[in-house]
């Protein structure tokens, strides 16, 4: 009894060790396509453009390429930001969730993408309420940025198709916090406990809303993960 069991879980282990592998391509892949937004736009001579003039006209085409752009590509929404995080252009102008207007200084990616030159953050919109990957680039030097381009990925998609598979299946990020999931109850949920001290500011932040932070209701084997970039999916 005790070989066959033994057999059974090695089985189950290859099996899980495959499906991992195979979900943490295929996000890749999804990611990897919308990083390469944020790159050409920066570039793009009609950003530069138009916020450097802030012109009503420029401002309201180039919501309008954006728009058919986040058509074509999937992205739930790009934007234009100038260097204090207002939003000037978005894809979604015509929504009543529409960013423009709304500033996002506060948000740790924009911050970040001026300094360095991108950056990426996960967190719950603060006007969508859903979550999803920030993607940021500046626009201009870093020693006189002239704005950002900002894309937001979400991934209902993807997790769906992970609930059609039948298994269970998440990314975390190396906090051990749910990102990703096919079961959307586990969301921000952790793989293991966080102590109340390193929970506060998670909250304060902002970044998981009102998520709960709490355990996941199983015992993950650090050594059948497979790595996803600074994250795991499992």
């Amino acid at each position: 009894g005790e070989v066959a069991a033994s057999a059974t879980r090695a089985d189950l282990a290859r099996q899980a060790d495959a499906s991992a592998a195979l979900h943490a391509a295929v996000l890749r892949s999804e990611l990897e396509k919308h990083r390469s937004l944020p790159f050409v736009l920066a570039a793009d001579p009609d950003v530069t453009r138009a916020l450097r003039s802030r012109d009503p006209a420029a401002l309201g085409a180039l919501s309008r390429k954006l728009e058919n752009l986040s058509g074509q590509t999937r992205a739930a929404v790009i934007y234009i930001l100038d260097a204090k995080g207002l939003t000037l252009a978005a894809s979604n102008w015509r929504l009543p969730t529409s960013f423009v207007g709304s500033n996002y200084a506060f948000r740790p990616y924009y911050g970040e993408s001026l300094r360095k030159g991108s950056s990426e953050h996960f967190a719950l919109g603060t006007v969508s309420g859903r979550p999803g990957l920030f993607l940021a680039r500046r626009v201009g030097p870093a020693a006189a940025p002239v704005g950002g381009v900002g894309v937001k990925v979400e991934f209902d998609a993807l997790e769906g198709e992970w609930r059609g598979s039948g298994e269970p299946a998440f990314v975390t990020e190396p906090p051990g916090v749910v990102l990703v999931t096919s079961g959307p109850g586990w969301r921000f949920h952790t793989l293991t406990p966080i102590p109340e001290a390193e929970r506060a500011p998670l909250r304060d932040s902002l970044q998981f809303g009102k998520g709960s932070l709490a355990p996941l209701p199983v015992q993950p084997d650090p050594d059948r993960a497979a790595a996803l970039g600074s994250g795991r999916t499992h």
